[in-house]
């Protein structure tokens, strides 16, 4: 398959919180969140877990006929690069560490994270197709989030019926985002 039309489809078409309903924390996330700030994060966190991961399944749990740890090897790897993220960020960027260790658990409870590795591992890819989707997800998921970020927004300035309020338009306008993604498939 070509790298462009992998990365595009990995955006759009099979964009992992629309198509596939992985990581539905966009539709609940703080408006005061910045979004790109968690797609960096979570793209710093995501791309070195998921390059360990395919090396683990695929030179050790195969080998050894242990992929049922594969959930487990993959949340310990999750758990610890975002240690490590905070980790540089309380070394490096001191001033910015206060306003961006709030941001730290919305990466390591967001399942995206975690399914975008597994569904890496079952897509059975080679190594530069896994590292291209994976990017492409990511990219993805910062997409799905400067979305619902502005939905939010507008939810604020603009009068929602009071049975709408809240999660049901957020889910509702998901489905409706969602449906347009799947418009995709094929182009």
């Amino acid at each position: 398959m070509n790298l462009v039309n992998l990365l595009l489809i990995s955006i759009f078409s099979e964009n992992i919180v629309l198509t596939k309903f992985l990581g539905l924390c966009p539709f609940t996330t703080s408006k005061e969140k910045n979004p790109l700030v968690i797609g960096l994060m979570i793209l710093a966190v995501i791309i070195p877990v998921s390059i360990i991961s395919y090396f683990l399944y695929h030179s050790v749990l195969v080998s050894y006929d242990m992929t049922y740890f594969t959930t487990v090897f993959t949340l310990i790897l999750i758990l610890i690069f975002v240690k490590l993220l905070e980790l540089f960020l309380r070394l490096f960027l001191k001033k910015k560490y206060e306003d961006y260790k709030n941001y730290l658990p919305f990466v390591v409870i967001n399942s995206s994270v975690l399914g975008i590795v597994l569904w890496n591992i079952n897509k059975d890819y080679s190594f530069l197709d896994m590292l291209i989707y994976v990017i492409g997800s990511s990219i993805g998921l910062i997409f799905v989030l400067y979305i619902f970020s502005g939905v939010q927004n507008q939810m604020k300035r603009n009068p929602v019926p009071s049975f709408l309020k809240g999660a049901p338009i957020l889910l509702f306008t998901g489905a409706l985002v969602a449906l347009l993604f799947e418009r995709f498939i094929g182009l």
